[in-house]
């Protein structure tokens, strides 16, 4: 099938699935035409890092793709180790991909040190206009952590289009969208940038104000959107949109 160009592949849910079972959507080599391609493993509860070590020699064989989607949600059995490592060696190898969705919720060992280290090669995506990363319900991330992805993506050298779930982090607060939103300040081409913040249950309005005040120093943005909803202590303290739009 060589001249297949979009690939479409979901087998989510499939929880006996081992490693051996992905060798066969790792084994992308002839298709060599491949520009897009949308892989939905959430929730593959059997996989280790050796079936994601083989996803990824797949991915690194396409040297037209220019759109991933990649679902890795709930894969309770990575290894800290395994994620970062699979990661790293992902970004370096796509320089050519112009969009990237990545969903890595629910996935117990993520904690602050492998979220850094799996999106530190995230510069050397030189192409990479538009990500979509999701790290909701990982409970083990902090602030930092947050943080330090900010700092990262503000790095790359052609991102414009943003969007981030952070939603259900419970060690988070104010610090983590102030943080973030001040560390993108140093992105020279985000136009539009999306963040769901929802059930975030430290946070206060302070998170608003922050968050607008910092995003009115980042000036190529011209969208933006936050979700804060159940928020207990943004709703509880009855916030006024208006109150904030000076910062606009």
């Amino acid at each position: 099938m060589p001249d297949i160009q979009n690939l479409k592949y979901d087998i989510s849910g499939l929880t006996t699935l081992k490693d051996e079972g992905i060798k066969e959507i790792g084994s992308l080599e002839d298709l060599g035409n491949l520009i897009k391609i949308e892989l939905k493993l959430g929730d593959l509860t059997s996989m280790t890092e050796r079936g994601f070590y083989w996803l990824v020699g797949g991915l690194k064989s396409q040297k037209n793709i220019c759109e991933i989607h990649l679902d890795l949600s709930n894969w309770s059995k990575l290894s800290s180790i395994g994620l970062s490592d699979n990661f790293s060696i992902l970004f370096e190898g796509l320089p050519y991909v112009q969009k990237m969705i990545i969903n890595l919720s629910l996935i117990p060992t993520m904690d602050n040190k492998t979220l850094t280290a799996c999106f530190k090669n995230l510069k050397k995506m030189n192409s990479l206009q538009n990500l979509s990363i999701k790290v909701a319900k990982c409970v083990a991330l902090t602030n930092q952590a947050i943080i330090d992805v900010g700092t990262s993506l503000a790095a790359m050298p052609s991102l414009a289009y943003l969007a981030c779930d952070f939603s259900g982090l419970p060690q988070t607060d104010d610090k983590m969208v102030k943080g973030f939103a001040l560390a993108l300040k140093k992105a020279k081409k985000l136009t539009n940038l999306a963040l769901n913040l929802s059930s975030n249950l430290n946070l206060t309005k302070n998170s608003i104000e922050k968050l607008l005040e910092a995003c009115n120093g980042i000036k190529s943005l011209v969208y933006l959107e936050a979700d804060f909803s159940k928020c207990e202590l943004i709703r509880t303290n009855c916030v006024k949109l208006t109150d904030y739009l000076i910062y606009m």
